[in-house]
């Protein structure tokens, strides 16, 4: 997202998943085949661009640092290859490593705009509508929770592959139950 951009539309609308909308996606994501369940499990827990994910090999995923290795492809044509290691709970580098049998090959088989439509029709599926009901809210929905769980600003930057910390920044645009809490401090009703 560009240093200038929004987490929400030109009309206002959340580009963001809340969690309850994450969760109403993964009870349908789950009805899936588990390769797919994966894929999607990667763009929430990573925050990465669904074509980082769709690149990923068992070779990225490493099990003794619990993290993905992903190749930032949001890059300039004059830089050179960036990399950054994204933390993941266990139990997903256990089910990445049980449908990746391949040690050279890519996990997630589809061409980009075949996940971007089967994760729009689990959306769909889930009731989620609006600017929030593609891939890229998974990417805005990590930020946004980095933010709310005090991630330091730097270390999301490097997570997300973002070159400048104005581009992480717009996270702390979000209005969620953090920010409930602290405007029900300046309540004097």
């Amino acid at each position: 997202m560009r240093p200038d951009g929004s987490l929400y539309s030109a009309h206002g609308e959340r580009k963001y998943l809340t969690v309850q909308e994450r969760d109403r996606f993964f009870e349908e994501a789950a009805k899936e085949d588990l390769r797919f369940l994966a894929f999607c499990l990667v763009l929430a827990l990573t925050g990465c661009r669904v074509s980082e994910a769709l690149a990923v090999t068992s070779e990225h995923i490493d099990a003794d640092e619990g993290c993905i290795r992903f190749r930032t492809l949001k890059r300039r044509k004059h830089q050179p290859p960036k990399w950054r290691s994204v933390p993941v709970p266990e139990q997903l580098v256990h089910l990445l490593f049980a449908i990746g049998d391949q040690p050279c090959e890519r996990l997630f088989i589809w061409h980009r705009s075949t996940a971007w439509r089967r994760v729009r029709s689990i959306m769909a599926r889930a009731s989620i509508t609006g600017p929030q009901a593609c891939p890229k809210a998974f990417r805005h929905y990590f930020g946004v929770q980095a933010d709310a769980k005090a991630i330091p600003q730097p270390i999301l930057m490097r997570w997300m592959g973002h070159s400048k910390l104005e581009s992480s920044e717009i996270y702390r645009q979000a209005v969620g139950s953090e920010e409930t809490l602290l405007a029900d401090r300046m309540s004097w009703i």
